[in-house]
């Protein structure tokens, strides 16, 4: 079981990782601050051995770590080509996806309000894609077949957009299919996909949109819905929260 329990040392968000026995609860290891921290709110990525856990705002330059997952040993990590202060990753969860047999790991930066993509076995960066909103990407990025697609949702910087996957040189690189700035606007909220439509948020309305050109499928507009709601899809079902958090079940 991997642990984060989240500090808050003012705006040096670091908090340790733990291993923990799934059993008894023993501690198996932890991360060393001086190493790798996680910055506290995203859920790390588990693929095959490797752990991959956001790292925190530590001005020690690690935005992405791949670790061992049953030591903690540190595997490789990502840092700004450019070194500027003050990039870490966001909020975001990665993602992970193989494309044409290349591996990928999709995650959210803060600092520079943009989404990455990286190599899963290296760390070598494949693409960047701009985030308008300050904190980059709270609601986390989706992979689905070929395509990933991004939301966030702050004011004027609301925004979704899906993006298409290919290789070129032996690398993963991503085309914009489409972005919008009225759908799928969701501020916390990760997309669900099924059976080619995206489910989630406008700025007042509950959303199904096309996963392939993402035109308007439906919508339930009104008082109830914001962008700062969430839901999840299960059994051919819809189960989403309104504004004062009542839960609703809908097909």
């Amino acid at each position: 079981v991997y642990f984060i329990p989240k500090m808050n040392d003012g705006n040096n968000w670091l908090s340790p990782v733990y291993c923990l026995n799934a059993e008894d609860g023993a501690e198996i290891w932890r991360s060393d601050d001086n190493e790798y921290a996680s910055q506290g709110f995203a859920t790390p990525l588990i693929v095959d051995d490797t752990l991959y856990i956001p790292a925190g705002k530590s001005g020690k330059g690690k935005i992405l770590v791949a670790v061992d997952k049953l030591t903690g040993k540190l595997r490789w990590s990502v840092a700004d080509p450019q070194k500027r202060q003050d990039i870490y990753a966001s909020s975001a969860s990665p993602a992970y996806q193989i494309i044409d047999g290349i591996p990928q790991v999709i995650f959210g930066v803060s600092g520079v309000r943009e989404a990455w993509a990286v190599s899963a076995k290296t760390g070598e960066l494949y693409w960047i894609y701009p985030t308008p909103m300050h904190h980059s990407l709270i609601s986390s990025p989706v992979a689905t077949g070929s395509r990933v697609v991004l939301c966030g949702g702050q004011g004027s910087a609301a925004f979704s957009a899906c993006l298409q996957m290919y290789v070129r040189d032996g690398k993963v690189r991503a085309r914009q299919i489409y972005r919008s700035e009225k759908n799928q606007v969701n501020m916390y909220n990760t997309v669900a996909v099924l059976s080619g439509a995206v489910y989630g948020f406008g700025s007042k309305s509950l959303q199904c949109t096309s996963l392939e050109d993402g035109r308007l499928l439906w919508e339930q507009a009104g008082g109830d819905w914001g962008m700062d709601q969430s839901l999840i899809v299960a059994d051919g079902l819809i189960f989403a929260l309104t504004k004062k958090g009542d839960l609703v079940l809908a097909e």
